[in-house]
């Protein structure tokens, strides 16, 4: 069994968590630039998300790109402030 498959989820998970320890919304909130990244990122996963990791054959992308949405949506809740919805 190759390794990467083994193990991926589990790295995945060990940087979810250390990032979202390590990132205070309240903090993020309060600075203007690091505000805008975090609200402009579920926007542009929402409309370029799927061409990004579509020519893939693996599901490591999407997982990644999943787990970066859930970390800015979830940064940006606990900071208390809205992110850019996008109708598509």
């Amino acid at each position: 069994m190759n390794l990467v498959v083994l193990f991926f989820p589990l790295l995945l998970k060990l940087v979810e968590e250390a990032l979202d320890a390590g990132v205070d919304g309240a903090k993020v909130a309060a600075n203007p630039v690091l505000k805008g990244v975090f609200q402009l990122i579920p926007g542009v996963i929402a409309v370029f998300g799927k061409a990004i990791v579509s020519d893939t054959t693996n599901t490591y992308d999407d997982a990644a790109l999943e787990a970066i949405n859930k970390f800015c949506l979830d940064t940006a809740q606990e900071g208390g402030f809205a992110v850019l919805e996008l109708p598509i």
